[in-house]
């Protein structure tokens, strides 16, 4: 657009339509940087006090403190933290204290010209990974600034921003519960080592007695998948399929889709059964592999290095169990230094517990639902993350 050739924004607020060209000068002209007088080392760190710690790790609060001498920002005003070695960049509205070295701390100049968080919501506009950024604070404070005249202007933006950042948050926030929840769930809804009946059971499986005691060879089938390479693949061919690498970066504990497809001839695969369990054959580590995966469609090709086990058991609730109860037994068995290797011979002799079909499935369709509502959350998120990123773009000129 030709108001991207001058210090114009592709979007603006109605109200400032018309209030002409953005002014524009190096961050160096429009701030003042904070040297603290008294530095607290990692030696003074405490788990809890009055006043967080900022350091070079950016885990944004590393620690408390009780001291009021050490205190960097006295929360007169924002402040922006620079990690001088991540290259990262924090908005800091509350008293604080720094850390050893390795953040510059700065803020604007007391001449409102530019407002902090305005400032701050700008060099966050595009990402701080992207190549322009990996310097230090000296070349950051040759970046260019453009901003609004209206120190209005530029409070509406940061408010903008600020106001998704915070959904963000909470959405964020939101994920993390349910994952913490579904880990406590799981720990409550199978039986801890060592017991032969979980901690809580759904009402109607309260008297059902203990789980019983099996050899995995005892309840299943094993077969090997076939080799399915790189090359193989095609976004144009027909048959779905799964190769082991994807297991360990695509799915989950269940499989409803897959992403990658091939024209193999069918004599040259094999083909999964609705409720198939796969478990990777080889990985870096051992608890890499000692992941399960249920598979909830007929007809899908499975590449070699995967473990196939196949049962008139919930593969659902097997899946979970595997994954989550049983993953250290099945990592003590899988062999190898730089690379891992887990056989179906090591597996057919895993001992495991299991209650009743009905139990089976009530389980896994509960750990199921929550692992729905995870993916939604996570879609929800990454949605606001590119959408944050967008708004920043087309809320600023060029940069």
């Amino acid at each position: 657009m030709e108001t991207n050739k001058k210090n114009i924004p592709e979007i603006r607020f109605p109200e400032f339509m018309n209030d002409g060209e953005w002014l524009s000068a190096p961050l160096y002209e429009l701030i003042e940087t904070i040297t603290p007088t008294n530095k607290l080392q990692t030696s003074e760190y405490k788990p809890s006090g009055k006043y967080p710690i900022i350091d070079q790790s950016q885990k944004y609060i590393v620690a408390y403190s009780d001291s009021a001498e050490a205190l960097t920002n006295t929360g007169c005003s924002d402040t922006i933290v620079f990690g001088d070695h991540t290259c990262a960049l924090k908005f800091v509205s509350f008293p604080f204290i720094q850390g050893a070295d390795g953040i510059k701390i700065f803020k604007s100049k007391d001449n409102n010209k530019i407002v902090t968080d305005y400032l701050y919501q700008y060099l966050s506009a595009f990402p701080i990974e992207s190549k322009e950024y990996k310097r230090h604070f000296s070349e950051l404070k040759e970046t260019l600034i453009k901003f609004p005249s209206d120190a209005i202007e530029q409070k509406r933006i940061a408010e903008c921003m600020e106001s998704l950042e915070r959904y963000t948050i909470q959405t964020k926030v939101k994920l993390e519960q349910l994952k913490a929840h579904k880990k406590g769930l799981m720990q409550k809804l199978f039986p801890a080592p060592g017991k032969s009946a979980p901690e809580c059971r759904f009402k109607e499986f309260e008297n059902a007695g203990e789980w019983k005691t099996f050899k995995l060879k005892d309840i299943a089938s094993f077969f090997k998948g076939k080799g399915i390479s790189k090359t193989d693949v095609s976004d144009k061919a027909m048959t779905p399929c799964i190769r082991y690498g994807e297991l360990y970066t695509t799915y989950n504990e269940v499989i409803e889709t897959t992403k990658s497809y091939t024209n193999l001839p069918l004599s040259d695969l094999f083909l999964s059964k609705s409720n198939d369990i796969i478990i990777p054959s080889s990985g870096e580590t051992a608890e890499d592999i000692a992941t399960a995966s249920c598979i909830l469609k007929d007809g899908i090709a499975l590449s070699g290095d995967i473990n196939i086990i196949r049962t008139a058991h919930n593969g659902v609730f097997l899946a979970y169990y595997l994954t989550h109860v049983k993953n250290n037994d099945i990592a003590r068995k899988a062999q190898g230094v730089s690379i891992i290797h887990l056989y179906n011979e090591q597996l057919q002799a895993l001992s495991i517990e299991l209650p009743n079909y009905e139990e089976q499935k009530r389980i896994a369709d509960c750990l199921s639902s929550i692992d729905y509502t995870i993916r939604l959350y996570s879609n929800k998120l990454d949605i606001l993350e590119r959408h944050k990123q967008a708004l920043r773009q087309r809320l600023f000129p060029t940069i």
